[in-house]
């Protein structure tokens, strides 16, 4: 009897150490797949912000990126029609032309430019180097096809800059509406290249009627 108790005692001992080995081994897989899981979510987790991130520091840059004549292009873009912006942009060039010489210089076109109210906080600053990138400055010796020789700029030559700065524009705007999330941007943008189709058409049946 005494050794059949110890039999006894030795399997159901056997029994609960095998059960504790078994149900510890499932616990502790459980509680390893359950940190790994956790640990796999919070790894995807901080790869999501970090693109995020990104995406929001990129667009932030791009809404930087911007030109020292947008504000005064702003104000042009709210044209009807190819000879409406015609209008607009000579008009704007004889506020310029402050004296009356019927061609701009540099530092006529940077003073007229600072002195334009245009709803912004802060008046257009024009540098030497934004100067010669709206006068499409190249070659060897710095030249630029829309200047005469003594630098300066005539009505014509100021339209058609002026209407190339627009181009421009443009683009910085469709840039732009492409990353905005809603689709209010997204139309303007649209809108925009239309106008900006219609100018090229009408510009292009003047030329063939002239």
């Amino acid at each position: 009897e005494e050794e059949e108790g110890v039999f006894t005692d030795t399997a159901v001992a056997f029994f609960f150490v095998s059960y504790i080995l078994v149900v510890g081994t499932v616990l502790l897989n459980i509680v390893v797949a359950v940190l790994l899981d956790e640990f796999i979510d919070s790894v995807d987790n901080a790869r999501v912000q970090e693109e995020q991130q990104k995406r929001e520091k990129e667009k932030a840059e791009k809404k930087k990126e911007t030109f020292c004549l947008d504000p005064v292009l702003e104000t042009l873009s709210k044209f009807d029609t190819s000879q409406d912006l015609r209008m607009r942009i000579r008009e704007l060039y004889r506020k310029l032309d402050i004296d009356r010489s019927e061609t701009l210089s540099f530092q006529e076109f940077a003073q007229g430019m600072h002195s334009l109210k245009t709803g912004k906080n802060t008046p257009i600053e024009i540098t030497l180097d934004d100067w010669e990138t709206i006068t499409e400055f190249s070659g060897p010796y710095g030249e630029s096809k829309y200047l005469d020789v003594n630098g300066e700029m005539n009505e014509d030559h100021f339209e058609v800059v002026m209407k190339r700065q627009f181009e421009r524009y443009v683009q910085r705007f469709l840039a732009a509406a492409l990353e905005a999330e809603d689709q209010s941007p997204s139309l303007q943008a649209i809108l925009f290249s239309l106008k900006l189709l219609t100018i090229r058409a009408q510009e292009t049946q003047d030329a063939s009627a002239g």
